[in-house]
């Protein structure tokens, strides 16, 4: 649950009421309805978007001569 843990926790918002972002992303929910609903999103624990993100770093570091890689 990430970030709304401490909502839920604290009883603002029940676990009922989140919706888990890829039910968004494939159309199975329609997400935000109104302008008066909250979206938020806690990328926590999403291993595949790190390693992307650590990715597309170390290849600019590499293209900027800022680090040297070595294939093993």
């Amino acid at each position: 649950m990430g970030e709304a843990q401490h909502a839920v926790a604290s009883g603002l918002i029940k676990v009922e009421e989140i919706t888990p972002i890829g039910e968004v992303i494939n159309g199975t929910h329609l997400g935000r309805t109104s302008e008066d609903e909250i979206t938020l999103f806690d990328g926590t624990g999403v291993g595949l978007q790190d390693l992307a993100v650590a990715s597309a770093a170390a290849e600019l570091a590499e293209a900027q001569g800022k680090a040297n890689f070595i294939d093993l």
